[in-house]
């Protein structure tokens, strides 16, 4: 088992701010009125943003941009807790 380094990450609604998307992000992955949108956050800096869709089928992941690619795992660790 490999020993990850942890540090705290929170993930915060993004509900009124526009989110600016790469022009390559295929359609699927788009935002749209059924996507849901969370900013990312450590020691009060703002590491990107993660978009998603809750359905019956349960939670997809659509897009995840951050600023540092390090902080990957702490993310999608923090995503599906």
């Amino acid at each position: 088992m490999q020993n990850y380094d942890t540090t705290e990450v929170t993930l915060t609604s993004i509900t009124s701010e526009p989110i600016s998307e790469n022009p390559n992000t295929p359609w699927q992955n788009l935002i749209s009125e059924q996507t849901k949108a969370a900013s990312i956050w450590q020691n009060n800096q703002n590491l990107g943003h993660i978009i998603y869709r809750i359905s019956e089928n349960g939670l997809t992941l659509l897009q995840l941009n951050l600023q540092n690619d390090d902080k990957i795992l702490n993310v999608l660790q923090t995503f599906f807790n």
